[in-house]
């Protein structure tokens, strides 16, 4: 059951997007539990951003802050905006303008929500710069995070990709009892190749059960070889608008024999690759 929702909020076509996933996932909760659901909308002055060191004397450090605040209430506002035009009643839609690091104030404010829920490719700051915060975010945040597609189309179709990690067992769990889509299809993916190299006889049998056992409409559709290489084939077959996963910390502590960033994980290729919204659990 899903009470609070909270929104990052940045500047990008991406945010808009996520306001309008989060509010359709508290309407859903609504029509399906009769729960009330608030959007929890955050607006970030990113202090990260303040120049320090030598260079902290030749800035008007106050003027960089006021501009900075004054950006963060302007998304508060549209975040207003657009959760009422969604249906979000004005008691169900509460604000906060923090100031501080966006990963640390984000962390911070989860725990007191459900799900996190924002744009596949926002950035703090919102520019072109990489969204290293939200890589960070969904290997380490505790609440399961939604990263909303910019097109964001009707979730009827929801491809799971498991495989036998506690990443994977964790996000399965995270779903069930979240349920954000309860009234769409669930197509469970695997690779086949897996189940002998890791001993996992009758495993995605019971993981199929376990779905099945909350009310879930579950398929499956096995994959032959790699995860990764056949993943968007699938999601393509299948029709999907969401794809769930879990995320593993370990590939991410590889980023740091790897400063170039050659090497990638999954869920990293997947957001510059998938037009896909993602539910992800580290």
């Amino acid at each position: 059951m899903l009470k609070r929702i909270l929104v990052p909020l940045d500047s990008s076509k991406f945010t808009s997007a996520a306001i309008r996933m989060a509010a359709n996932i508290a309407n859903r909760e609504k029509t399906s539990e009769g729960t009330e659901v608030t959007l929890v909308g955050l607006g970030i002055v990113d202090t990260d951003q303040l120049p320090s060191g030598r260079f902290s004397s030749v800035v008007d450090r106050d003027q960089i802050i006021a501009e900075a605040e004054q950006e963060a209430d302007e998304l508060i506002a549209a975040f207003k905006e657009e959760a009422g035009k969604q249906g979000i009643p004005n008691h169900l839609v509460e604000t906060k303008r923090l100031a501080g690091p966006p990963f640390n104030l984000i962390i911070r404010e989860s725990v007191f929500s459900d799900l996190i829920v924002m744009g596949e490719k926002c950035s703090f700051p919102p520019v072109n710069q990489d969204y290293e915060t939200m890589h960070n975010l969904y290997h380490v945040a505790s609440r399961p995070i939604i990263l909303a597609d910019h097109s964001i189309k009707r979730v009827e179709t929801v491809v799971m990709a498991m495989d036998g990690t506690a990443p994977s067992s964790r996000m399965m769990y995270q779903y069930v009892h979240a349920n954000p889509f309860p009234k769409s299809r669930m197509v469970l993916t695997y690779a086949k190749s897996e189940v002998e190299e890791f001993n996992l006889e009758n495993y995605f049998e019971r993981v199929e059960e376990f779905l099945t056992s909350y009310g879930l409409n579950v398929g499956t559709h096995p994959i032959e070889e790699d995860m990764e290489q056949e993943i968007g084939g699938v999601i393509e077959k299948e029709n999907a608008q969401l794809l769930a996963l879990g995320v593993h910390k370990d590939h991410f502590l590889k980023w740091f024999s790897d400063p170039l960033k050659i090497r990638q994980n999954f869920a990293t290729r997947l957001l510059r690759s998938t037009s896909t919204s993602l539910f992800v659990v580290h």
